[in-house]
């Protein structure tokens, strides 16, 4: 009852006014941002999607045109924002990976393991450049190392696809019927 008998002070005046002004810079920062937020969404949409038509070219069978998509895609990826700039390590893995399944597509083996390589270094424990390393290196006659690979990419992967790769290439390692079968197992037991 006294507080409300007691005058208004001039701080809840300047309180108020301070309050309306804090509410007016918020409303002008969100207009900015939202400025700001479709600039970079018309600029991202310009930008040349180089990963689909490297796709595109791929699926159409044209293997030097998508490689040299996907180099422009991974140009792109590391020159946005500048040497600070989180780059996305996962789309420049896939940008590698792609580039190797291209070089592999013509035979250029040691360039497809190589981009495999890096594909790993910028997406650690990922199948997918596990089974492009198996693929490059059994190309190159080291089996071996394509055997390792392969069981990688069954242990992060275990797709159907790897674990039959893995078979293969135990099975052309020359190993027995037997050898063969428990490594497929082991696959098969990483898919269950």
């Amino acid at each position: 009852q006294r507080l409300h008998e007691q005058p208004v002070s001039t701080d809840g005046e300047a309180l108020r006014e301070r309050c309306e002004q804090a509410r007016g810079e918020r409303r002008a920062f969100l207009r900015r941002h939202s400025a700001i937020m479709r600039r970079e969404t018309v600029v991202a949409q310009l930008a040349p999607p180089w990963k689909h038509i490297g796709d595109d070219s791929f699926k159409h069978g044209d293997f030097f045109t998508a490689a040299s998509c996907y180099t422009r895609a991974l140009d792109d990826l590391r020159s946005d924002g500048g040497p600070e700039a989180e780059v996305d390590r996962a789309a420049v893995a896939v940008a590698l990976s792609n580039r190797a399944a291209c070089l592999a597509k013509v035979r250029l083996w040691e360039e497809s393991l190589a981009d495999a390589w890096a594909a790993l270094d910028s997406r650690p424990n990922w199948g997918r450049a596990w089974s492009r390393i198996g693929h490059a290196t059994a190309a190159l006659g080291r089996v071996q190392e394509a055997v390792d690979a392969y069981l990688e990419a069954v242990t992060f992967e275990p797709s159907g696809a790897n674990v039959q790769a893995l078979s293969d290439i135990v099975a052309r390692r020359g190993a027995n019927a037997e050898d063969a079968h428990k490594t497929k197992e082991v696959g098969n037991g990483a898919m269950r």
